[in-house]
């Protein structure tokens, strides 16, 4: 039931809210949930392929969600998120597989929210639409790449994002080709972006970065946030991503390789990004270079371990974190939900969370 609950109030949130809101808060919420770019990282460094704003800590007001109705029975949550999907499905793409309007991690979030549908109520509502588009998807791949190949792009983040959707696709409909499709994805980050020696410049699945790993912060097991050969930025959110998508497909088929990694990914995050005495991801991501921290609480961080924890409760993956002693444990992030709602959004469209 909980986990219907967030699914829907996620759902709404894109969809039945819009309504409700002013005019000027309308475009402010399309401008900062659909078309802002990326948050801005490590703004001084040029060698990101990607634009880079400061970012700003001048908190503006975010739209007032107090008229979306959530309800807490089964039959008007399974209502309501049928047709929040109605409505997203219309923006589907027949071409490209995409949904209009959205980035490419952002379809990757959609395709993951309608199939949980499924998931979540144990039905295959969508498998000969939602299901068939992504395995048509797999080989058409980014249609922003020149020679796409899968469900993978230049940013470790977005191919993990696609990953998670693989893996929700072939636990709700079986099919072998997106189980293949996500451990696929999981070796061209792991092969490519995993730091596994510090004091070298690395050279990981024909990439040559140009940046030495420093080795005096303990940087093994992080993930590179691109696979850019400049890039030199781990980050929180590409490494809890890889925990994710590894300790998920340590759950299908058990293999050591698939522990190992969930293991050093939590581990870096204890180490670097989350704040043990208050548990939420406190820290962005860390320089690699230089071991320079880039402060930022911001939501989709800890909203991720969030996310994390409820699915550990909910579902099998849970027999993981017990057996396996991850960093992320149960208890410790009980007290997420609450914090998780106190925060505020700065001038460039990042929410991030009050430390109180």
């Amino acid at each position: 039931m909980y986990s219907i609950l967030i699914f829907t109030t996620f759902l709404a949130a894109i969809t039945t809210a819009f309504p409700t809101l002013s005019a000027r808060h309308k475009t402010n919420y399309q401008q900062w949930a659909l078309s802002i770019p990326r948050p801005a990282r490590f703004s001084h460094i040029s060698t990101h392929t990607t634009t880079k704003r400061a970012v700003s800590l001048n908190a503006t007001a975010i739209p007032n969600f107090s008229n979306t109705k959530i309800t807490s029975t089964d039959s008007s949550l399974t209502s309501t998120a049928s047709t929040a999907i109605s409505r997203l499905l219309s923006h589907l793409k027949s071409d490209t597989e995409t949904f209009s309007g959205l980035s490419w991690w952002q379809s990757a979030n959609a395709y993951t929210a309608i199939i949980d549908f499924d998931l979540h109520t144990s039905s295959q509502n969508y498998k000969d639409t939602v299901g068939a588009s992504l395995l048509a998807l797999i080989p058409l791949g980014d249609p922003n790449q020149q020679n796409p190949q899968g469900l993978r792009n230049g940013f470790n983040d977005d191919t993990l994002w696609w990953a998670l959707a693989c893996l929700d696709a072939y636990e709700a409909y079986g099919d072998s080709e997106f189980l293949q499709e996500a451990k696929r994805l999981w070796e061209w980050v792991k092969s490519t972006s995993v730091i596994v020696q510090t004091g070298i410049a690395p050279n990981m699945g024909g990439i040559k970065r140009t940046h030495v790993v420093s080795n005096k912060c303990d940087l093994k097991n992080g993930v590179y946030w691109t696979t850019n050969r400049d890039e030199s930025y781990i980050n929180s959110i590409t490494t809890g991503l890889f925990m994710q998508v590894s300790a998920r497909l340590y759950e299908v088929e058990t293999s050591a390789r698939y522990l190992s990694a969930a293991t050093g990914a939590g581990d870096w995050l204890r180490k670097h990004t989350v704040d043990e005495s208050v548990k939420i991801v406190d820290e962005d991501g860390v320089n690699g270079e230089t071991c320079s921290v880039n402060a930022g609480t911001f939501t989709y961080n800890t909203g991720k371990s969030l996310h994390d924890s409820v699915e550990n409760t909910a579902n099998k993956i849970r027999r993981l974190y017990r057996r396996s002693n991850l960093p992320l444990q149960i208890h410790q992030l009980r007290r997420l939900p609450a914090r998780s709602r106190r925060g505020r959004r700065s001038s460039n469209g990042n929410y991030t969370l009050d430390r109180r």
